[in-house]
């Protein structure tokens, strides 16, 4: 059975029990340490796994997880949907663009035109987030 233990059990524990296995016809031994990762973390936890004396020392990192999926662009339009506040844009050959538009009465209340930047005020900041 091999001690297993974390610098920072808080944040990256390590779970379970660890066993070792030796490799035939050799003179070592593999084993596995299973940590979760609960936090994000700029630096790199230690973990120290040890047995019968002997001693092997790694370092972690806990970062985001890449996002799976296809990237979805929303994009604020000038137009009315009908009773639709947003629609995929498939019209022009983006199925992963989805047009919200800016003149339904669910969006408008939150948003307002600047003709000198030709954006929309509200767009970046709460509650359209």
């Amino acid at each position: 059975l091999i001690n297993a233990r974390s610098s920072d059990s808080e944040s990256v524990p390590v779970r379970g029990r660890c066993h070792v296995v030796p490799v035939v016809d050799t003179n070592y031994a593999v084993g596995e340490v299973c940590v979760q990762g609960r936090r994000l973390k700029q630096k790199p936890t230690t973990i120290t796994a040890s047995i019968n004396g002997n001693e092997a020392i790694t370092k972690v990192k806990v970062i985001q997880r890449k996002e799976k999926g296809v990237q979805i662009d929303i994009k604020l339009r000038d137009q009315d949907f009908g009773i639709y506040r947003a629609v995929w844009n498939e019209r022009e050959g983006k199925p992963n663009q989805l047009l919200i538009s800016t003149r339904h009465d669910s969006i408008k209340r939150y948003l307002r035109y600047n003709p000198e930047t030709k954006e929309f005020e509200g767009d970046r900041k709460l509650p359209m987030q």
